[in-house]
């Protein structure tokens, strides 16, 4: 066996190991960043629908408000229609006739109030399911982010363990 053959051999013991770790590395960084990719777009994914549930929150209010709007509308032709009414049977618009139309304008104006309530309490709780989806995300984004840096820190350990291992530190000191 010749020197040239010695000198190639210890080499290959040397670069074998050292090109071993470097993949590893580099896998490992890989790994890491498709981690973080995919933590990314879990979070972006949960605020885009935070907005959509925001959006379907306004929509829920301007329904109820539309609804409220009707309800008044029907109260007041309800009071104008009982107005007629005592007016045409001769009774004018006198004592009890005023008092059931008073009473028919105060029950819409509880239906009215109700039909708001509604609407905004329907509306705060997509506000309320949004903001909590958001927060639920960005903990899980925190918490993906910490196991990929501790994914890639453990990687990296067990890559320096391995070369540790071989001896190519011992190699390369002489």
């Amino acid at each position: 066996m010749d020197i040239g053959m010695i000198v190639y051999a210890t080499g290959l013991e040397l670069l074998l190991p050292i090109v071993g770790a470097g993949m590893s590395l580099y896998g490992t960084a890989t790994q890491y960043q498709a981690q973080r990719a995919a933590a990314e777009a879990s979070l972006n994914a949960a605020k885009a629908e935070g907005e959509m549930m925001k959006q379907k929150g306004a929509e829920e209010q301007a329904v109820s408000q539309r609804e409220a709007l009707q309800q008044q509308r029907k109260t007041q032709a309800v009071q104008d229609r009982a107005r007629a009414v005592a007016a045409a049977g001769g009774g004018g618009t006198g004592g009890s006739a005023l008092n059931i139309i008073a009473d028919l304008g105060a029950a819409g104006k509880e239906a009215e109030g109700e039909i708001y309530r509604q609407g905004a309490q329907k509306a705060q709780d997509y506000r309320n399911r949004a903001s909590v989806g958001v927060q639920t995300a960005n903990a899980k984004y925190k918490g993906e982010k910490g196991v990929a840096v501790a994914d890639a820190l453990g990687g990296v350990g067990k890559t320096l363990g391995g070369l540790y291992s071989s001896g190519v530190f011992n190699k390369l000191r002489g």
